[in-house]
């Protein structure tokens, strides 16, 4: 088999993988034996190798020495990182994309603002938060750069198990809308660092939540 075949498949499977870990179809700490996923995929067990090497780069699994492959467990600690990472990140974006960003982006992030809203009160949270994270998306995409946007896309999907469970904490939803709607107002008003201050205190009350979402998963 050509090599190139060989990365095609381990792609594959390693999208594959990662997909049922965001959607939750294999939750943190379930086991992931090499056998039942090589037969799954109809696969041999090296592209499954590969793909949980890959995996465990992007903070997905954790391979155990001896013992196999688990989904990653994640905890306060990774929460704190990754939000003052994403905190650092996106302030920065946003104090560089207020003086550029055009009037149609600034409208497409009210537009994406007002669909949140909508799927809140039919009580889609996650199609909500999705909407949501249109408007961070936008802002990182005038303001930062190609880098930026997939190290920031890499750490929110290392944390969309959790998210998806804190959405459903009292007043999580209406808080982060409410959170958002200033910081566009910011934009509008061209006040980079207005928008900026309020991004920041939009992902520390994030990550707020999110660790209350991890220490009320640890009491089912």
């Amino acid at each position: 088999m050509k090599e190139s075949k060989k990365a095609i498949i381990s792609n594959e499977v390693y999208e594959a993988i990662k997909d049922k870990i965001l959607r939750m179809e294999l939750k943190s700490g379930e086991p992931l034996v090499e056998e039942d996923l090589a037969r799954e995929f109809d696969v041999s067990r090296t592209p499954i190798r590969d793909a949980l090497k890959r995996l465990e780069h992007d903070g997905f699994v954790t391979i155990i020495p001896y013992r196999g492959s688990v989904v990653r467990e994640i905890t306060e600690g990774d929460i704190v990182e990754i939000y003052t990472i994403r905190q650092a990140l996106e302030s920065i974006c946003v104090k560089n994309a207020v003086p550029i960003i055009s009037e149609a982006n600034i409208r497409q992030m009210e537009d994406d603002w007002k669909k949140s809203i909508e799927e809140f009160e039919c009580q889609d949270y996650h199609k909500s938060a999705d909407a949501g994270n249109q408007i961070h998306h936008m802002l990182i995409c005038v303001g930062g750069s190609r880098r930026i946007l997939q190290i920031i896309n890499n750490l929110r999907e290392q944390t969309q198990q959790l998210s998806i469970m804190a959405s459903s904490l009292p007043g999580r939803m209406e808080k982060s809308n409410k959170e958002h709607k200033a910081i566009i107002n910011a934009v509008k008003e061209r006040d980079a660092q207005k928008a900026s201050k309020l991004m920041e205190e939009h992902i520390y009350s994030t990550q707020q939540d999110m660790l209350s979402a991890l220490r009320n998963t640890r009491l089912w």
